[in-house]
């Protein structure tokens, strides 16, 4: 018999527990949130960090060709 209202009580806590669950409550919308912002916060510094690498790429490129340009023009002015 103890068994019984023991599996019983068990079987109905679960139950309880998993119905519980079904709505979800500040706590789990505030999570959520989070976990949102978080990925958002993600997403935008990797942008960040690829229009960094893209502006230091496009900036070496410059400064490549400013310096054959002043190589050329020292060529030219030695002869």
């Amino acid at each position: 018999m103890i068994k019984k209202t023991v599996a019983a009580a068990a079987v109905l806590a679960l139950g309880l527990g998993l119905g519980g669950c079904r709505e979800e409550g500040p706590a789990e919308r505030a999570g959520r949130a989070i976990d949102e912002a978080a990925e958002n916060a993600e997403d935008a510094a990797k942008d960040a960090a690829d229009q960094a690498s893209e502006a230091m790429k496009d900036a070496s490129d410059a400064m490549e060709r400013a310096m054959d340009d002043a190589r050329s023009a020292l060529d030219d002015s030695k002869q």
